[in-house]
């Protein structure tokens, strides 16, 4: 078992009293980083004693995330997924300015997205899923420019899929599965020309699904199964040569193009074609 608040209430290159009690290591104390060295389980420091690095997923930590984290303003991954985590997400996280990595997925943590998340100039990937967060999705988020993966999935977060979500230009995977997101699928995810992986299955969505998504000629996962969702799956969808899996079944659609049955993974229900187009 693992303490994180008492292992991360430390400054970088700091020194904790309690040690660092983590299935898998040897408990610790005194100085954290000797030069590039850790003797610390999950953690990596460069060559001037600060913390870049903690990995410590799947080892049971317990207990909330300190405020004190936003005080490694070196580090650059933070994977503490697969845990025992509670509470919510502090703000102070988006101190960490230098963060490339952030998976927190698979935890119990509660509350709202922080807005500071936005702050996180350099970050590329964001995990969150798999927890209990309940609120809307931060319109900050749109701010980060070299966001590359975005996994908010199974939460219960709430409101509409974001127009801001057109801005992160390098995005190429996005998961919104399974929350409690409701509105229309916004024709500005056409603008997101990277994108390789959607997922917005399990919501509360409805209207139709706009004919831009058939500018994401990368798109290879496209999922919107389990919403409200009517009309016709278009045929602007078939422009997508990449497109391998498909995931369209338990909404309300009156038919489906026929040239969408080339997609070697798919799921229509009983959904019917509606005929060549």
């Amino acid at each position: 078992m693992c303490s994180l608040a008492a292992a991360l209430g430390v400054r970088a290159g700091g020194v904790v009293g309690k040690g660092w009690l983590c299935t898998n290591s040897t408990p610790s104390t005194g100085s954290i980083c000797t030069g590039s060295t850790s003797s610390w389980y999950g953690v990596s420091c460069d060559r001037y004693s600060n913390i870049t690095s903690i990995v410590l997923s799947s080892v049971s930590l317990r207990g909330t995330l300190p405020t004190a984290i936003g005080q490694l303003t070196t580090l650059t991954r933070l994977d503490i997924s697969y845990n025992r985590l509670h509470g919510p997400i502090p703000g102070a996280l988006g101190l960490a300015s230098l963060l490339k990595v952030l998976n927190i997925g698979y935890n119990k943590l509660a509350g709202s997205v922080p807005s500071e998340l936005g702050l996180l100039g350099s970050v590329t990937s964001i995990a969150l899923n798999n927890n209990t967060l309940t609120s809307e999705i931060p319109t900050n988020l749109g701010k980060l420019s070299q966001l590359s993966i975005l996994d908010l999935s199974y939460n219960f977060l709430t409101g509409t899929i974001p127009s801001f979500l057109r801005l992160l230009s390098y995005l190429n995977y996005l998961n919104l599965d399974r929350n409690s997101l409701t509105g229309t699928l916004p024709s500005v995810l056409g603008q997101m020309v990277r994108l390789q992986y959607l997922h917005l299955s399990n919501n509360a969505l409805n209207g139709t699904v706009p004919t831009t998504l058939g500018l994401l000629s990368y798109l290879s996962s496209f999922s919107i199964a389990a919403n409200s969702l009517t009309g016709t799956v278009p045929s602007e969808l078939c422009v997508d040569k990449s497109l391998a899996y498909l995931y369209i079944s338990k909404n309300r659609f009156s038919c489906y193009a026929d040239c969408l049955v080339s997609v070697g993974g798919h799921d229509f229900d009983t959904v019917a074609k509606c005929g060549k187009w």
